[in-house]
């Protein structure tokens, strides 16, 4: 069973490569869908990458699409807490904004820490993703 799921994955993986399109935009739709893939953007995913498609037209969508399905949940809660420490380690003892609520002084505190560091660890992932998938595109095209 592993191995015809490996099989399927590498034929649709080689299709992509094959495809009649430049290293810069299968690594541009991956980076990108990566970035979406990680932030926290659930059931607002694939909108988002139909918004990108529709602005930058020449990104490669397979790559794109791709990249969200491969960060799913498995790949991307156990980032959530570097998310929020690096957040935490960023704004420190910060003042923050007090609300009359105290449930509101803690969600604010909390989502600002979060978003900030998730934001941080997903750009570096996404800027990193085009770096490999561009690397890994050139020499699989120069080894055809």
């Amino acid at each position: 069973m592993f191995k015809n799921i490996r099989d399927k994955a590498k034929k649709h993986i080689e299709e992509l490569i094959s495809v009649n399109t430049t290293p810069h935009s299968i690594a541009s739709g991956f980076a990108i869908g990566t970035l979406i893939g990680i932030l926290p953007t659930p059931g607002i995913s694939m909108p988002i990458a139909l918004l990108i498609v529709f602005i930058f037209p020449k990104i490669n969508k397979i790559s794109l699409v791709g990249a969200i399905l491969f960060w799913n949940p498995l790949l991307t809660i156990p980032l959530y807490p570097p998310s929020y420490a690096l957040g935490n380690m960023i704004f420190g003892n910060t003042e923050v904004i007090r609300y009359n609520l105290v449930l509101f002084d803690q969600v604010y505190n909390f989502t600002r820490r979060f978003l900030v560091g998730n934001a941080i660890i997903a750009i570096t992932i996404a800027m990193t993703s085009y770096l490999i998938t561009r690397i890994v595109i050139i020499g699989y095209k120069k080894n055809r």
